[in-house]
């Protein structure tokens, strides 16, 4: 075999085995730099961060922001105050973030973000995979525990996606179910006379609850809802 025969075999085999291994890259779906940035989103839409902290930068500007009210209760005092919870919305990867400043907060609570996230979405029918939602809890205590917020807190988020307007002078607490009903909450009759000492027009209850309110309790609207559904109908303005 001459010279330039053997360059025109090997330069057939190059093109051969080229021609394979391109053709199979194809039938193997090869990854995409693209197809691995969306798995990493996948995978951290559905983490949970359990008592571990991020920084997010301050200054950050919020693609939407609303505000709902929750009634902080202290027991030892059989005392509260009004809980400012601000909401906000900006560009990430579906993730739902509590804001730790000078707050701790129990894991109950930490373990309904997902919850709280994942009905929001469910019922506005929105995607969330590209956002985070920042929740920022404002009243004068340190330690945060229960879950009696995460019903407010999906009323906010629902507001929020949906650019609803919600009164401030009604609040609602309850614990959010996974289907948008109302499971009871601890200290019902202490929340209902914080609210109406606090100014409150209005306090809407799990119905669950109806039958252990306090009947001497006046000056405040008790109202009874089953859902998150049936409590938007009241909160909106």
């Amino acid at each position: 075999m001459d010279r330039q025969t053997r360059l025109y075999v090997v330069y057939a085999l190059t093109t051969f085995f080229f021609t394979i291994f391109f053709l199979s890259g194809i039938y193997f779906e090869i990854p995409s730099p693209n197809r691995y940035v969306e798995t990493k989103i996948v995978y951290q839409t559905v983490t949970k961060y359990i008592n571990n902290t991020i920084e997010l930068p301050v200054g950050q500007i919020y693609e939407k922001n609303v505000t709902v009210y929750g009634i902080a209760v202290f027991n030892e005092t059989g005392s509260g105050e009004l809980a400012k919870i601000s909401m906000l919305l900006k560009p990430g990867y579906g993730g739902m973030f509590l804001d730790v400043s000078e707050k701790t907060f129990g894991t109950d609570l930490q373990e309904s973000m997902p919850l709280i996230r994942d009905y929001a979405q469910a019922f506005t029918e929105k995607n969330l995979m590209y956002k985070d939602v920042v929740v920022k809890i404002d009243f004068t205590g340190r330690n945060v525990q229960g879950t009696s917020g995460s019903a407010a807190m999906t009323v906010g988020l629902i507001a929020m996606l949906q650019d609803i307007e919600l009164k401030n002078d009604t609040v609602l607490t309850g614990v959010l179910n996974p289907d948008g009903t109302l499971d009871p909450v601890n200290s019902l009759n202490l929340k209902i006379s914080v609210a109406k000492n606090l100014g409150v027009r209005e306090i809407l209850i799990p119905k669950v609850e109806c039958s252990s309110v306090n009947e001497s309790i006046t000056g405040i609207t008790v109202t009874c809802v089953n859902s998150v559904r049936e409590a938007l109908k009241y909160m909106t303005a």
